[in-house]
């Protein structure tokens, strides 16, 4: 069994390896908290009243569970456990609000588990890792074959213990540079679902984690069945707000199919991370490197996330009710 890198950080080609657990996902397991980066009640449609009925939004009816199931555990203690949290009001946290509220999961990089698996279109990561070698250009396009393996991966998850995963989507694999869907590429995540779903394994969506499509590094857009030359740099991508467009209409696609089964979505994984190690330091895809650049690009990651996150809350929040948020990384020392 291959050991292959696979973690929080997204693809990078000189990251340590991780654990490979049988064949398919690879990663440590961690705790992955219920609650979403955003306080969706915070910016999301407020509730509406109609006569003496009110929807209420979806985080004020859990909100007001747990304040009770506080509340009911509160009365029937006289004193707390020496191993309970409790808090400035009086709240606690114990054993069974840790069971409540956190599960345990993986997070894994559609890049970096499935390879070119199914044909998979080329994404900006294959030019990049071309520059670094054979050896490493085989690896990638190999990846660790969650592609090909995926039910197997999804029962050894079930099997240690994991009821959550955090799992992001291949962009190249569902969109084509004309704007329609990738019939092929729905299937296999339709079908990569259903297993999560019947294996009670709740999926964390990420849209975005560092693989973009290569035809979105030119303008006008190169046709999906013509090569790119060999070297070639990526002029546009995220310098270009065309791929902002061309963003929105891949999640509104994305959004249309699975937001009936997926409740939590990211629209963009690290963007600090693509815009100063793709465009800053050229350490990661794309391989470009200006400070200029790198701040045109963090700012056209932020209008991405923007508008995409105002479609799902104007467009879906209602029909399913689910959370979008961005996920954000920082240097805390």
């Amino acid at each position: 069994s291959q050991t292959h890198s696979s973690n929080a950080m997204g693809p990078h080609p000189h990251a340590t390896p991780g654990v490979v657990i049988g064949s398919g996902v690879a990663i440590a397991s961690f705790l992955i908290a219920r609650v979403s980066l955003v306080d969706a009640s915070a910016v999301e449609p407020s509730s509406t009243t109609m006569g003496e009925d009110q929807t209420q939004h979806p985080s004020s009816v859990r909100a007001k569970r747990v304040a009770n199931r506080r509340r009911a555990r509160r009365a029937k203690r006289t004193k707390h456990e020496s191993d309970d949290v409790i808090f400035d009001d009086g709240s606690i946290f114990d054993d069974e609000e840790m069971t409540t509220r956190f599960g345990v999961g993986a997070r894994v990089s559609a890049w970096t588990t499935e390879g070119d698996g199914g044909r998979r279109p080329r994404s900006v990561w294959d030019e990049f890792v071309e520059t670094l070698g054979e050896d490493r250009a085989m690896q990638a396009q190999r990846g660790i074959e969650f592609y090909e393996r995926f039910e197997d991966d999804v029962e050894m998850m079930k099997l240690h213990g994991m009821n959550e995963i955090d799992v992001s989507l291949s962009w190249p694999r569902l969109m084509t540079a004309s704007g329609s869907p990738r019939e092929d590429g729905f299937e296999f995540y339709a079908k990569m679902f259903e297993a999560l779903k019947t294996h009670d394994i709740r999926a964390r969506v990420t849209l975005f984690d560092k693989d973009m499509p290569v035809w979105a590094c030119d303008e006008p857009r190169r046709a999906d069945e013509e090569r790119r030359p060999a070297g070639a740099s990526c002029e546009s991508g995220w310098l270009s707000e065309e791929t902002i467009k061309d963003f929105e209409l891949y999640a509104d696609a994305v959004f249309d199919r699975f937001g009936s089964e997926v409740k939590h979505w990211i629209t963009i994984n690290e963007p600090r991370k693509i815009a100063e190690l793709g465009y800053g330091t050229g350490t990661d895809a794309p391989g470009r490197k200006s400070v200029k650049e790198q701040l045109l690009v963090g700012h056209n990651l932020l209008l991405a996330h923007a508008r995409v996150a105002k479609l799902y809350r104007g467009k879906y929040y209602l029909q399913h009710g689910g959370q979008v948020a961005i996920n954000l990384n920082s240097a805390w020392v």
